[in-house]
């Protein structure tokens, strides 16, 4: 089972999840927090250019001494077949960040060779409120075929879906309706509510249409996606609200619980709501509503 943070559980529910490029850090980091999203992510992978990974490094550095985002802080390192993703770690574990992001994930074993670098940075009591968690990419399709491993390795909380490294690699063309990654996300979210971590959709690529990626962000809760990417700080708030609970989605909720609380006192295990049975199923249903519902 993946290692959530104590302090950081909201990681596992978090609904949006901002990228920065690392060499704009200095001058994006106060924008992108003003957009509100539940994560921020700071990426030193595609983002950066290969002449720039170290300078980019530098100022992530500098602009998270400086002036540090309240929100949980994810750094996207470089991936682990590169020269530069050790140092990348090392960066990111001195500054204290909440996770690690790492691109390119095809096995359990890619991600034990990150998180025995953290280990090997402190005592392996370390309490895990103060634990560095591990966010891994699935972009080809060896990852998806091993989600359940890397879903469940150590200090992971949450994975993510890369679609259009993942399109490339098995061969499809990406399209709005994204039927050519139904396999690859249902399988995602399968493996990632096994082992009770969150799973984060691909983010939309065009930053134009909010109802495009609103409508993706619903259809990626429908699903069960427990959060999705975003490249732009438009994207946060048509993400956030498709992710959030809905008025009438509580209100249901608040009846389901209180009307089978009753029934409990009662000595009964089942009741009815309207003209639907409720039994302790669609009572854990009611109370995951309600859960997300008090984080916001």
């Amino acid at each position: 089972m993946g290692t959530a943070p104590d302090d950081d559980g909201r990681l596992e529910w978090a609904r949006s999840w901002l990228f920065v490029p690392g060499d704009k850090a200095d001058r994006w980091l106060a924008k992108a927090t003003a957009a509100d999203p539940d994560v921020l992510i700071v990426d030193l992978e595609d983002a950066v250019a290969a002449s720039r990974k170290d300078a980019a490094r530098d100022i992530v550095a500098a602009a998270l001494e400086r002036d540090r985002p309240s929100i949980p802080l994810v750094i996207r390192i470089n991936g682990i077949n590169t020269p530069w993703w050790t140092d990348d770690l090392e960066m990111a574990a001195t500054a204290g960040v909440t996770a690690l992001m790492v691109p390119k994930v095809g096995s359990a074993d890619d991600v034990a060779r990150v998180a025995a670098l953290l280990d090997a940075r402190g005592p392996t009591s370390e309490p895990p409120s103060r634990r560095t968690s591990i966010v891994p990419i699935i972009e080809t399709a060896a990852g998806v075929l091993r989600a359940e491993a890397i879903a469940g390795s150590h200090r992971v909380v949450a994975v993510a879906l890369g679609g259009e490294d993942l399109a490339v690699d098995i061969g499809v063309t990406r399209t709005p309706g994204g039927a050519e990654l139904e396999f690859s996300r249902g399988h995602l979210v399968i493996a990632c509510a096994a082992s009770r971590c969150g799973s984060i959709d691909t983010p939309t690529l065009d930053t134009r249409d909010a109802g495009l990626v609103g409508a993706q962000a619903s259809a990626a809760r429908a699903l069960g996606f427990t959060g999705m990417q975003a490249i732009h700080p438009s994207q946060v708030a048509p993400i956030n609200a498709a992710f959030e609970p809905l008025d009438d989605e509580i209100e249901w909720a608040h009846a389901v619980v209180d009307a089978f609380e009753l029934a409990a006192r009662s000595g009964s295990g089942v009741t009815v709501v309207g003209e639907r049975m409720v039994d302790a199923p669609v009572v854990a249903s009611a109370r995951r509503v309600l859960g997300r519902a008090r984080q916001r």
